[in-house]
């Protein structure tokens, strides 16, 4: 993800504030995707079964004891609600609760992680950069920042 935003920034205009606002549009589109696809891929059994579990185990010790369609239903939620963000993320009207919403989730992650799961060290500087990469998008649009993701999409022309 972080190629793909310099090379965005290798090859944009020479305008400064068309520029800004092009990248901007860019990384939230990069974002939106990340998340659409994040929670896509978590629409299977084994992540509320089996995932979600070890997961909320730190928070909710009885959840494992719970029957197995409650544990995938809550999974299936979640993950839907994840894929949510990210088209919400898309739209101006919608984009500061989602930012809201992703900075939760990743806050919760990040409090179940410090409870030692003992996962890849990996997962806590991801966790707090997309925190702050939502942070960074939710902020109103103004003037030329107001570009469309999808114009991020373009060629830019020098």
């Amino acid at each position: 993800m972080y190629g793909l935003v310099l090379l965005r920034v290798a090859i944009a205009k020479r305008d400064a504030a068309v520029a800004d606002a092009e990248l901007l549009a860019f990384v939230r589109l990069l974002l939106a995707c990340t998340y659409f696809w994040s929670g896509l891929q978590k629409l299977h059994v084994l992540f509320g079964a089996v995932g979600l579990t070890a997961l909320i185990a730190p928070l909710w010790p009885g959840f494992a004891e719970l029957p197995d369609g409650a544990r995938i239903a809550l999974g299936c939620a979640i993950a839907a609600s994840e894929s949510a963000i990210g088209l919400a993320l898309l739209f101006e009207r919608t984009r500061r609760v989602a930012a809201g919403l992703a900075i939760a989730m990743h806050a919760l992650l990040l409090l179940v992680l410090a409870l030692g799961l003992g996962w890849n060290a990996v997962v806590w500087p991801w966790n707090a950069a997309m925190a702050l990469f939502a942070a960074c998008v939710a902020a109103p649009a103004r003037g030329a920042a107001r570009t469309s993701p999808v114009a991020a999409l373009r060629c830019t022309r020098s």
